[in-house]
């Protein structure tokens, strides 16, 4: 689109092109949730490459809790943006609504979001932390930390030699039964 100067309607040369980029839309974020110290979310929609700037805001149900924000750091593509959500520290589970302010779009998304606890897996309490399997071994498990609060809406999987188990997370243990076609040297 050319862009035309005027100063009292006489016209100023200029050699700047203006380009139109389209508004932003989100249609996804995945997950739905983030531990209390930030976790990367993938945002999902359309125009996102014509952003200069997207902020994060995570507003809580809780009214006498403070909303926290972050910006989004990093590259995007026109219908995918990684972001780190901000950082909102809790005991317990928090809910309420994250949204986005991408330039001038303002309070884009704006749906129920959740913040637990950070959880982890315990390293295997075998000496170098490292579990050894032997023929006729059916099940692998481990202890974590809290896991159990974002399995619902964080991917959680175990893998051994590399094929994936199908992982159940249960109060305080990841446990999956090990493929019946795998050989164990």
């Amino acid at each position: 689109v050319p862009l035309n100067v005027f100063i009292d309607k006489a016209p100023v040369h200029t050699t700047k092109v203006f380009y139109y980029k389209e508004n932003p839309k989100v249609t996804g974020v995945l997950p739905d949730c983030s531990f209390d110290r930030g976790s990367k979310i993938v945002i999902e929609g359309e125009n996102l490459d014509s952003v200069y700037r997207t902020i994060i805001h995570f507003r809580p149900n809780e009214s006498h809790l403070r909303s926290v924000t972050r910006e989004c750091i990093g590259r995007s593509l026109p219908t995918r943006m990684e972001c780190i959500t901000p950082v909102f520290q809790r005991d317990e589970t928090e809910e309420g609504h994250l949204s986005f302010d991408m330039d001038g779009a303002l309070g884009l998304w704006n749906k129920d979001f959740s913040y637990p606890p950070y959880g982890e897996p315990i390293p295997f309490e075998t000496e170098g932390h490292v579990l050894s399997l032997y023929p006729g071994f059916d099940e692998v498990s481990l202890h974590h930390k809290k896991l159990n609060l974002v399995s619902s809406c964080m991917t959680i999987t175990m893998t051994v030699a590399d094929v994936d188990c199908d992982a159940k997370v249960l109060d305080n243990e990841i446990t999956c039964r090990i493929p019946k076609n795998l050989t164990i040297p």
